[in-house]
């Protein structure tokens, strides 16, 4: 039996219609897939269903802070809050912190505050400063303890404080301090004064001082830069000996208040001759005027007394021979005298 192969032109054609092709649908929701992912990948770069790096803080309160909430690092965001739950046994608030690889690593001195976006409150964000290099590194899941934290002080807070007696006193304390800038000078005040500042009233006379304020900040900037020191932990490392050194005045409590009485005895006898000690103060720039003219002059000097000291060199190092040589001609010498 022979097969007979069909022709192209013989075979029964498939209408348009009725061809099967991809659902539109189907179609529509995976580019919608593609494009929400594009999206998502463009504006938070992380995967959706890994977890980052997290810890914990421990703060007395969570001042209204919310899920979600910004972790910032110098105003910029680093991490999000996840999860906010109360301390056994306390009325602390525990929040655990997710951070993003930029804000890592995180020491374990690091300090956190919980601040306000705006001026009027609300919006709370956690400020974090991630702590000193010298300090070991926090792990994931590790806690800061409560004493590293802190909130912010809100407004009803300051209401509070200030009671009746406490607004009494603010107020007699501004007006008091008003009636001490604008108050004339009496001419007994005027004698003890500056001849530039007699006359002026206390506001007057700190205007004045603007005027030098200028070369006044400049070496002020001049000073701070030195404070800093030369390596880039120089500065750190005074905070921490003038730490180490306030630990071990507050173990010498007796002794520092014997210090301390000495110092008020101290003052009072200077207060007691006040008199002498304005009028020593008062020398005491042309004094320094005087010193530095001499000092002038012996710099110009000093040239002059470093060429002698050349000159001499030579004879001096010939010294020892010319005594070694004469030293036997001594003994004769005496018995001819």
């Amino acid at each position: 039996m022979a097969f007979r192969r069909t022709s192209r032109a013989e075979r029964p054609r498939t209408l348009r219609k009725d061809r099967r092709g991809a659902n539109p649908v189907t179609v529509g929701l995976l580019v919608l897939v593609a494009v929400a992912a594009v999206a998502y990948f463009g504006f938070t770069k992380d995967w959706p269903f890994s977890r980052g790096f997290e810890f914990q803080a421990v703060f007395k309160t969570s001042n209204s802070i919310r899920l979600d909430s910004p972790v910032r690092i110098a105003g910029v965001n680093v991490g999000k809050i996840k999860r906010i739950e109360g301390q056994d046994g306390t009325n602390n608030a525990v929040i655990t912190m997710e951070i993003k690889d930029g804000g890592l690593p995180i020491h374990k001195d690091a300090r956190l505050k919980i601040r306000p976006r705006i001026f009027l409150e609300g919006n709370f964000f956690v400020d974090l400063q991630p702590g000193t290099p010298e300090s070991p590194r926090l792990s994931d899941g590790d806690t800061i303890p409560v004493s590293q934290t802190a909130g912010p002080v809100q407004i009803d807070q300051i209401l509070t404080s200030l009671q009746q007696d406490t607004r009494a006193s603010l107020r007699t304390t501004l007006t008091e301090l008003g009636s001490a800038l604008t108050a004339a000078p009496t001419p007994e005040q005027d004698a003890s004064q500056e001849p530039v500042v007699r006359g002026l009233t206390a506001a007057g006379a700190l205007n004045s001082a603007l005027t030098y304020g200028g070369p006044a900040l400049k070496s002020t900037a001049v000073v701070n830069e030195a404070l800093r020191g030369l390596a880039a932990d120089d500065l750190s490392s005074a905070v921490r000996g003038l730490a180490s050194v306030g630990r071990k005045l507050s173990g010498s409590q007796t002794e520092l208040a014997g210090l301390i009485d000495n110092f008020n005895t101290t003052m009072a006898a200077m207060a007691a001759e006040q008199s002498s000690l304005r009028e020593a103060v008062a020398e005491l720039g042309p004094t320094v005027q005087t010193a530095y003219a001499s000092l002038g002059s012996l710099n110009a000097a000093l040239p002059s007394v470093r060429a002698f000291s050349l000159e001499v060199i030579p004879g001096v190092e010939q010294t020892p021979a010319t005594i070694a040589a004469v030293t036997p001609w001594i003994g004769p010498a005496k018995a001819l005298l």
